[in-house]
């Protein structure tokens, strides 16, 4: 949903697939069904608008032009680039090798950062939630491995978001002891992702609700809300 100046809404829909195939006119398409009111509905809604179509990346790489279906892709298997933006005319590009310290520090920014997207949304639903147990889960795992964290860098603060010192890291990159450091947060970013998915397969265990359920009378069917609320949800129905 977008909006614009005015307070006008609008429906964008997508694809996530970005390239197309030669032998393909669209990735997705929607269609009316055979009633009048689904195909006024269609033009009233301007679904049959299209804003943009699909196409390929284009891009000349040591002299020679490239297509690809994605802006992301592989130079000769080794190297894996992704595309920003659109050069300017005559302009170009130089790829260079990153230290490793500096390769070290950008991922591990990357993850402080999609750490930090999960504490942000934990904080502006507090309302909805039981009392802010996204933020509770999500910042368990960061208190957990706090000290480690600290000693390559990564600082929690009292709203529970990593800060970055990047001469701490730099530090740690390039200490003998790195491999060592660094398992330790390949240990942090396993845990944070087994967290992620426990809050995506029962995310109604995140809000703050009462819940009451009527057995089908007549019916032995235990209740489908005792393993997960989001599973009886879609199953209550039939019970």
């Amino acid at each position: 949903m977008v909006q614009n100046g005015k307070g006008e809404n609008a429906l964008v829909l997508s694809s996530s697939q970005t390239g197309i195939a030669d032998d393909e006119d669209y990735l997705f398409q929607i269609l009316p069904d055979a009633s009048p009111s689904s195909m006024h509905a269609i033009k009233l809604l301007g679904i049959n608008q299209i804003a943009q179509e699909a196409g390929n990346s284009s891009f000349v790489l040591n002299g020679k032009e490239h297509s690809s279906y994605s802006n992301s892709f592989m130079v000769n298997n080794q190297f894996n680039l992704t595309l920003n933006g659109i050069s300017k005319d005559g302009s170009e590009a130089t790829i260079n090798f990153k230290t490793d310290a500096d390769a070290v520090a950008d991922n591990v920014s990357r993850l402080a950062n999609a750490y930090n997207e999960v504490i942000k949304i934990g904080h502006s639903y507090s309302d909805a939630q039981r009392p802010n147990k996204l933020v509770s889960d999500m910042s368990s795992v960061a208190k957990d491995y706090r000290n480690e964290l600290e000693a390559m860098g990564l600082e929690l603060d009292a709203d529970n978001y990593l800060h970055i010192d990047r001469n701490l890291l730099y530090d740690a990159a390039t200490a003998e002891d790195a491999q060592d450091n660094f398992s330790i947060l390949n240990q942090f970013k396993d845990t944070l992702n087994s967290k992620a998915a426990e809050a995506s397969i029962d995310p109604m265990n995140y809000v703050n609700k009462i819940i009451v359920a009527y057995k089908n009378p007549g019916h032995n069917f235990a209740t489908p809300y005792i393993t997960s609320i989001y599973s009886g949800m879609m199953l209550d129905r039939y019970c």
